[in-house]
């Protein structure tokens, strides 16, 4: 059976995940300047501390539209 594309990384080609890496490095990386990657991480802490329930940098800074953590 082919893994579909929402299949575990472990599941999916080697090629396919190569490839899938070195799109996402030419169409999003390698247009930010290095202090918009070092945003963009940290926005990306602060999601996953809020969805895991952590604190962490930047944790819990952002309120929802209704005022509510």
């Amino acid at each position: 059976m082919r893994p579909g594309p929402f299949a575990p990384a472990s599941e999916a080609p080697i090629a396919v995940r190569t490839a899938h890496v070195e799109s996402v490095r030419r169409y999003f990386i390698d247009l930010l300047r290095p202090e918009q990657i070092e945003a963009f991480a940290e926005i990306g802490e602060t999601l996953v501390a809020h969805l895991t329930d952590r604190k962490g940098p930047g944790a819990g800074r952002a309120a929802r539209p209704d005022g509510r953590q």
